[in-house]
């Protein structure tokens, strides 16, 4: 590769990379309202939580910080939350088979009532 080939990669990447996440950004905040944007911070959080695995928890952490900042909610929606995520990751489940169900914990988390009712809460704060 010449020179000049080489120079113009390096001063294009850092550009695409730009409007790679500038088109993330935008589509998170278009394509999901603040209500789902809560919910799947949360569910990202939770995972993030549970798992020890670095790649997993990075993938997590990572995802939620996407939510979070698209988000129009104050910081104290997202301690609420964290606090629920917190909660449920405590959760003893037992089963047939010997397992942690830590995935499982997140989803009750994502589908439960309280989860519901406490960004409803946050939402109606914020009004």
């Amino acid at each position: 590769m010449d020179t000049k080939m080489k120079l113009l990669l390096k001063f294009l990447t850092p550009i695409l990379l730009l409007i790679s996440s500038y088109s993330l950004s935008n589509d998170l905040g278009s394509k999901y309202t603040q209500k789902e944007i809560l919910k799947n911070w949360t569910l990202s959080r939770c995972l993030g939580k549970v798992y020890n695995n670095p790649m997993i928890k990075n993938d997590a952490n990572s995802t939620a910080s996407a939510f979070l900042e698209f988000s129009k909610q104050p910081i104290e929606t997202f301690y609420a939350l964290d606090s629920l995520a917190e909660k449920y990751t405590k959760l003893k489940y037992t089963g047939e088979i010997h397992s942690n169900f830590n995935t499982m914990k997140c989803i009750d988390l994502f589908y439960s009532q309280e989860l519901s009712n406490t960004i409803d809460q946050q939402l109606s704060k914020k009004k």
